[in-house]
């Protein structure tokens, strides 16, 4: 990416994080995210910054590990058993790309474990 394109998309993102977007992972529901935005994370982090944005619309998580860990966050407010139809097409647009990230990082990790 260009300096001057880097230096836009941080500005911008900036701006918006202090929008009021909630939680550790603004930029999801935020801006196009790129490789280099999910490079060199593991899955565990690729997990929870996927979820996160469900999370912020509400979402009430059936796996109990998500659930405690998003109800340790003070924004979290479990209201809805569905809320895909809430989230941005960019959302789903970046859940789905982390969702990929989150499977080669598992498939690279399996294979060098054996």
């Amino acid at each position: 990416m260009k300096e001057k394109e880097l230096a836009s998309k941080e500005n911008n993102l900036s701006e918006n994080i202090n929008s009021g977007i909630k939680g550790d992972y603004p930029e999801v529901s935020l801006i196009k995210l790129t490789d280099q935005d999910l490079q060199n994370r593991d899955s565990r982090e690729l997990r929870i910054m996927r979820n996160e944005v469900y999370a912020r619309h509400g979402y009430i998580f059936k796996l109990p590990e998500l659930r405690e860990y998003f109800i340790r966050q003070n924004w979290y407010e479990p209201q809805f058993d569905d809320v895909n139809n809430m989230l941005s097409d960019l959302e789903k647009e970046n859940v789905e790309k982390i969702r990929k990230y989150e499977e080669y990082t598992d498939s690279k990790y399996k294979s060098y474990s054996r």
